[in-house]
């Protein structure tokens, strides 16, 4: 793999006229093909889009409006069938759900697929690949040869970036070198927002309490950083680092582009309180495209009646992303 492969949205990448979008369903148990099947229906077939969708021998068939449904065994099967958008090809599958992350990346890389929206799988069955990895993200980046991915959660009232993935509190650093590169692909994605977010400066958190209170508390807001941001950024581009505690107060939802949160929970605790399942995630530093949900597996969830808000936002910021860049 080549581990100094960009991420598309470092630079600008052109996307074929006709697009296949891979759709992963997640675990069999869980309500990631209940929220695909309510999100297709909904989108109806696209202009220009074909969808691949892996689904579990062990779940039922697919029956979505509007699609003609073609079954196989395998993508390479799958893939032989003329491009059709009303045409959904399924691939019922006899591997784990993480296996399919392995089938599909390759296709991803090779730009036979255009995108890939996944749905949630859990952490323990993608312990059970051959890669070990704790979660789709780690994993996709093993497969891709990425250097650094992040993972970047879009809603209607603000976003957030994580500088770390699923790691122990314990284990949380402010890694110098991994900062920055998150800064600079933030930089890079912030011009795929609407027009009136592309100016706002990123917004980074302190990692102690009230960023520090000037070395009080903690001192990595004054030895990291406070020099990191000056040496790099403008405050245009750049501003922190913020008081955790206060950062998102409603009041200034509106004034970042992007929150880039140290770790994992100190970004989603807020996200996900203002935003519930409304929301979505975007893998930043992959050299494709890959969107998700913002929630987990919900096992023994799929015969209750679910939101699939998330599921169908991801979906169709995937397309509008697709198409943007045709332009570029």
């Amino acid at each position: 793999m080549d581990r100094n492969t960009k991420s598309l949205f470092s630079h600008k990448k052109l996307f074929p006229l006709k697009n296949r979008i891979g759709i992963t369903t997640g675990d069999p148990q869980g309500i990631g093909q209940k929220i695909a099947q309510k999100s297709l229906k909904a989108l109806r077939p696209q202009k220009n889009f074909q969808f691949l969708i892996w689904t579990s021998t062990s779940s039922p068939s697919l029956k979505i409006p509007f699609f003609q449904i073609k079954t196989f065994r395998t993508a390479k099967e799958a893939l032989k069938t003329p491009f059709n958008e009303k045409i959904l090809l399924e691939i019922k599958s006899k591997k784990k759900a993480g296996d399919w992350l392995i089938e599909s990346a390759p296709l991803c890389l090779d730009k036979t697929l255009s995108a890939l929206i996944t749905a949630p799988v859990s952490k323990a069955t993608i312990k059970k690949t051959k890669y070990k990895a704790l979660s789709q993200t780690p994993l996709l980046k093993h497969l891709s040869g990425a250097k650094e991915v992040f993972m970047v959660f879009r809603g209607s009232f603000f976003n957030v970036i994580l500088l770390t993935d699923h790691c122990a509190l314990k284990k949380v650093t402010v890694d110098e070198k991994k900062l920055l590169s998150l800064l600079k692909e933030a930089l890079h994605f912030r011009s795929f927002l609407n027009p009136k977010d592309q100016k706002k400066p990123l917004g980074v958190l302190g990692l102690n309490p009230h960023a520090g209170e000037k070395g009080l508390i903690g001192d990595e807001e004054q030895k990291v950083l406070t020099p990191l941001l000056k040496k790099y950024f403008s405050n245009k581009e750049v501003e922190g680092p913020l008081p955790p505690d206060t950062a998102f107060l409603k009041k200034n939802w509106s004034r970042y582009s992007f929150y880039i949160a140290l770790y994992h929970d100190q970004g989603l605790i807020p996200f996900k309180t203002v935003h519930a399942q409304s929301g979505f995630c975007v893998s930043l530093g992959l050299p494709f495209l890959r969107f998700s949900v913002d929630h987990g597996t919900g096992l023994g969830l799929a015969d209750k009646d679910i939101s699939f808000e998330s599921f169908l936002t991801a979906t169709k910021q995937c397309l509008k992303l697709i198409k943007q860049k045709r332009k570029t």
